[in-house]
């Protein structure tokens, strides 16, 4: 009888120890796959994933091989991968940016896919680039970055991924440190967008946010993946103008009555974007394009510092001339009347204008270029516009319009919106009913008279 008993008592523990293994955050593996990329190893290596699903490794590690498919697979470009990147200047993971007039070109001796087996330490993030075809694709040679960080030990559960950029790799984040109680939890219009749209791969994947540089050529090295938005059905964009239409849903999205589960993915991807921006800055890398290119990174970036209380994300959050949504947008002064300005007298500045927010393409670094007309004068004010509008007036309804720094972009925006409307879309909705104070129809659907 006791044996009997043993066999059930051993086979039950075997039971449990099967059923509970699978979701243990460790394991061991000679490989690790994420998004289409795999890394090799010499030895079982311990492996885990991030708040956000995004791996880690504890090292160090040799790796031996990486696959790393282009898209579609018979490319003959397949990305490269680069160890603690360093951005603005020379690059690894990029074969097609190769012309040798580039100062963002190709240089293979960084790409270390040509030299296995290669050893990440502690301390050490790799990113893997997948490229995109046709070849003749200039608006945007990269499809993906794939990070994979090195950590000397398992990171706290919960734990936010330290920025890929640079040797810092200190776990500084936890989703625990997240103030919740900045969000509003406005009861939603009818065209509030759902869960599933806004989680969606096309608008937030589980990936890095990525940039190399300020310049608008760099847009090529933007992975679509990574940081652009899409429709889902096919459309996709890395442009500055979509991809600030994204963080405009996003966040009145999270300003809306959803239960804070139902909010928890998007919340702690925009936040580890803003992380990711905060690595970008502390390496150098600057946002410095103009017209639609690089406009809309502000908001993650504005989110962490203001959900994270960390002092240096609110340094880079509230800066005057970081962003391009603030460079862009200013008080006319009087010193500005009959300021002399690239577009002739007709683009000058009046009386009648002192005292209005304004928009110029490049306000804060050539003021010369700014043009009074608001449709005859540079189209680019219909690029960032109203592509910002929900960003901007997100911080409004969350009372953070101090914390954002720069109080003219609030009083353009309002200005904007009053001269071309927002329709009767979600953003429309939310701005006719929590700014306007007006109910709203549902889309689709006639307002009583």
């Amino acid at each position: 009888m006791r044996a009997i008993f043993n066999d059930y008592l051993k086979r039950g523990f075997l039971w449990i120890i099967a059923v509970l293994l699978p979701l243990s955050p460790l394991h061991g593996a000679d490989s690790i796959s994420y998004y289409g990329v795999t890394l090799h190893f010499s030895v079982d290596c311990i492996v885990g994933k991030f708040a956000d699903g995004e791996p880690w490794i504890v090292g160090p590690v040799s790796v031996t091989g990486i696959d790393k498919p282009s898209i579609p697979l018979d490319s003959k470009f397949t990305g490269g991968a680069m160890i603690n990147p360093i951005p603005g200047g020379l690059q690894g993971f990029c074969p097609r940016n190769s012309d040798p007039t580039l100062v963002h070109r190709y240089d293979a001796s960084l790409d270390v896919s040509l030299k296995y087996p290669f050893t990440l330490a502690a301390g050490d993030s790799l990113i893997v680039a997948r490229t995109t075809e046709p070849p003749n694709d200039t608006a945007n040679m990269i499809e993906s970055i794939v990070g994979f960080t090195v950590l000397a030990s398992a990171p706290p559960e919960g734990s936010f991924r330290p920025g890929l950029y640079g040797k810092d790799r200190r776990i500084r984040f936890n989703v625990s440190d997240i103030d919740w109680s900045i969000l509003k939890n406005l009861p939603r219009v009818a065209a509030t967008p759902t869960q599933a749209w806004i989680e969606a791969d096309a608008r937030l994947p589980a990936l890095p946010w990525w940039d190399w540089a300020g310049e608008w050529g760099v847009t090529r090295l933007r992975p679509f993946a990574n940081c652009g938005a899409g429709d889902g059905g096919g459309f996709r964009s890395n442009y500055g103008r979509e991809i600030a239409f994204k963080w405009s849903y996003v966040a009145l999205w999270l300003n809306c009555d959803f239960p804070q589960a139902v909010k928890q993915k998007t919340m702690v991807q925009t936040i580890q974007a803003g992380i990711d921006l905060g690595s970008y800055f502390d390496n150098g890398g600057v946002i410095g394009a103009s017209g639609g290119h690089q406009v809309g990174f502000k908001f993650p970036m504005f989110l962490a510092a203001a959900a994270l209380k960390d002092s240096g994300l609110v340094t880079y959050a509230s800066a005057q001339n970081r962003f391009i949504e603030d460079v862009t947008t200013f008080y006319v002064l009087p010193t500005d009347v009959g300021r002399v300005v690239e577009s002739g007298t007709s683009a000058a500045y009046l009386q009648e204008d002192v005292g209005i927010a304004d928009w110029g393409i490049l306000h804060a670094w050539n003021p010369a270029k700014d043009d009074r007309r608001w449709r005859d004068g540079v189209p680019y004010r219909f690029a960032q516009w109203p592509a910002m509008t929900g960003q901007v007036f997100a911080a409004e309804l969350m009372g953070l319009k101090e914390a954002w720094g720069h109080p003219a972009i609030f009083a353009y925006n309002e200005r904007f919106v009053s001269k071309e409307g927002l329709g009767n879309g979600f953003e429309g909705q939310m701005w006719d009913r929590y700014k306007l104070g007006r109910p709203t129809a549902p889309q689709g659907l006639k307002k009583k008279r």
